[in-house]
């Protein structure tokens, strides 16, 4: 079913959720039949931005220029949706595509040599699949340095949906990613779940009409992310239950990890 029926108001949000942010409390999230998750990559399933960063500043280094900045960088980039080249000449580079190109070949060689799952990822989006749900990654990255991050840390099957900042005129926190994606796999809003880790993420769930998780890492904490409907510190706080009639409950794991 398409994504823009009026469903908005129909299981999004907080009202849906026992509990909300820093709570320990028994979380119940039930998605029916036919339903779908939409998760973030970099921060999410994998901390990126490290990598991210040093092949950036291993190509700069190359063309004789500074290294960018990572508060700068975690600022702009991460926090507010930028695209990493605009910010670069924002602080005064005299940089061209070309760094970018050269910059995702280099982040492709070193994901494939560096990369790794958060800890629980695989086994939770295994556990989605198992259950029945459909799959999509929804990233502001490029096309050239998603792909070669699924391919290092994915679990099994391949996702049903790759949205990337090449399918979308605006990237996060624009919702166009997420509707996008509830488009073509023809879920209702109230029939999905997202999973973040950043502000800009967060805010294109919500303007999007969907549910909200936030797996924060060691760059965002759970006062910058409340506007998620619950924050956890890892994967491993979330367990799947495939329901009898069809479709999951998430839950908090009771009793810590």
């Amino acid at each position: 079913m398409p994504a823009d029926d009026g469903s908005r108001d129909s299981g999004s949000g907080r009202g849906s959720l026992a509990g909300g942010v820093g709570t320990e409390r028994a979380l119940e999230i039930e998605i029916p039949r036919g339903g779908a998750a939409l998760l973030d990559f970099d921060g999410t399933l994998s901390d990126t931005f490290p990598i991210h960063l040093r092949a950036y500043n291993e190509v700069l280094a190359e063309a004789g220029h500074d290294g960018f900045p990572w508060p700068i960088y975690r600022e702009r980039v991460v926090r507010d949706g930028a695209r990493p080249l605009d910010v670069l000449r924002e602080i005064g580079f005299d940089v061209g595509e070309e760094i970018y190109r050269r910059k995702a070949r280099r982040f492709a060689s070193l994901a494939r040599e560096t990369l790794r799952p958060r800890e629980g990822m695989q086994e939770f989006v295994s556990d989605l699949q198992a259950a029945g749900l459909r799959l999509a990654v929804v990233t502001s990255a490029g096309r050239p340095s998603v792909i070669p991050s699924l391919e290092a840390v994915w679990p099994g099957p391949p996702p049903d949906l790759v949205v990337t900042r090449e399918d979308v005129a605006r990237p996060k926190p624009d919702p166009e990613g997420f509707l996008l994606a509830m488009d073509l796999l023809r879920v209702r809003r109230s029939e999905t779940i997202v999973f973040e880790d950043a502000p800009p993420g967060i805010r294109a769930a919500s303007g999007a009409g969907s549910r909200c998780i936030a797996v924060h890492g060691h760059v965002f904490g759970p006062g910058d992310l409340g506007e998620a409907s619950l924050v956890v510190d890892s994967w491993t706080r979330l367990v799947v239950e495939p329901r009898g009639r069809g479709g999951v409950r998430i839950r908090l794991r009771e009793g810590g990890r």
